[in-house]
C-alpha cells in the first residue's frame, strides 16, 4: 500500500480494498466560502486587499 499511496496525492480521501490493495473510492472535498478561499470564476469581482501602513518597529540613529 505505501507504494501506491504517493500515486493518489492530489486527492482528498481514497480507500482500497483486498491484500493487493485495489482502489476502491476516491475522490475531493468540497470546497467552502470561507475567508481563505476566493473564486476567480464567473467574473466574480475581488476586493482590493488592504495592508495598513506601519510604524518601523526599531529606528536607525545613524
Amino acid at each position: 500500500m505505501a507504494r501506491k499511496l504517493p500515486h493518489y496525492g492530489k486527492y482528498s480521501y481514497v480507500t482500497f480494498t483486498g491484500k493487493e490493495p485495489t482502489n476502491r473510492l476516491k475522490g475531493e472535498w468540497r470546497l467552502s466560502k470561507s475567508a481563505l478561499t476566493v473564486d476567480l470564476t464567473e467574473g466574480e469581482k475581488i476586493p482590493p486587499i488592504k495592508i495598513p501602513q506601519l510604524k518601523p518597529l526599531s529606528a536607525s540613529t545613524n
